[in-house]
């Protein structure tokens, strides 16, 4: 009977082990189906530290782009239309976009984004890019790669008609280049100031721009050089960034990764119970005289029981 007792213990909480680990990966379901916050942050140009700023309706933010008044629209999912920031508030706006247009598909070629609707193209096995749908030919790239397709990491052209890109000149390293209107060749203007494996440049107003790598790191080119930009508050993945009129940065989109803490939560919750199931192993021992030998041969049933139950669930809810 004594026996019966302790397998009866570490069958039980084998099963609430596996119950733990379950748990924790229906939590990390569940939070998939949470709606992404509206991550809008903004730092002003003397400014040291990034400020969070709710949109105008609340909802998140779905694309930012300069009108042809050259204010910075802010368009959310739940206002197609957008609004501006002045500063201290919202203005509405009856501005809109059109969409963009799709890149062609063309085999060995790599597509990067200039503006709203033309594109830098780099042909593998050519280091004298391209301007679509335009066609125009621009000046070799400097310390070029023929044969690698993506060596240009992000690209974007000023208002001033100049075209800026990061080059990815060798493994992790990357350089800028400016080449200014009707120019000849392609001007350094030194390494890129953050790492830049998947940049993005987005131009602003007077030559200005702003490039962020995905994970938080941005920087702005204001023209003359690069001013490397604090960490934002929040942290988030695939920020990307705009520029207003007044060098006001605003960081948005991207998701944050709750990857670590559901682990914690997950593996937490399970050493809980087996603390628990130690616990109840030694008050078995010392007040019933149960010989810690049934818990142990009870644990392994229970945990087989529970991924046995789990996978049952699983037909049941697929059937």
């Amino acid at each position: 009977m004594r026996g019966m007792l302790g397998i009866g213990v570490g069958i039980f909480f084998g099963f609430l082990i596996i119950l733990a680990l379950v748990s924790g990966e229906e939590r990390k379901r569940l939070r998939s189906r949470e709606p992404p916050a509206t991550g809008l942050e903004i730092i002003a140009p003397n400014e040291t530290t990034w400020t969070p700023l709710q949109t105008a309706d609340g909802s998140a933010v779905t694309g930012m782009w300069l009108d042809a008044e050259r204010r910075l629209l802010v368009k959310t999912k739940d206002n197609f239309r957008g609004a501006f920031w002045d500063g201290k508030r919202w203005v509405a706006t009856q501005a809109m976009l059109l969409p963009s247009p799709l890149h062609p598909t063309v085999v060995d070629s790599a597509w990067t984004d200039l503006t709203h609707d033309t594109w830098l193209v780099k042909q593998k096995g050519d280091c004298a890019p391209r301007v679509e749908p335009a066609g125009t030919t621009l000046p070799v790239l400097p310390r070029c790669n023929p044969d690698k397709e993506f060596q240009v990491r992000a690209a974007t052209r000023l208002d001033d008609e100049s075209i800026l890109l990061i080059l990815e000149v060798a493994v992790g390293q990357y350089q800028t280049y400016l080449l200014p209107t009707g120019a000849a060749e392609w001007r350094d203007l030194g390494p890129a100031p953050i790492e830049c494996n998947f940049a993005k440049l987005v131009a602003g107003v007077r030559g200005t721009a702003v490039v962020t790598n995905g994970h938080g790191a941005m920087a702005v080119w204001d023209g003359k050089g690069w001013r490397v930009l604090p960490k934002t508050k929040a942290d988030r993945y695939g920020w990307e960034a705009a520029l207003a009129p007044d060098g006001t940065v605003f960081a948005w989109g991207g998701f944050t990764n709750h990857a670590k803490e559901d682990r914690r939560y997950q593996w937490g919750l399970a050493l809980l119970v087996f603390a628990l199931y130690v616990g109840a192993i030694v008050l078995l021992r010392v007040r019933w005289k149960v010989s810690v030998v049934w818990g142990i041969v009870g644990l392994p049933i229970g945990l087989a029981l529970g991924v046995g139950s789990v996978f049952v669930l699983i037909f049941l809810l697929s059937a």
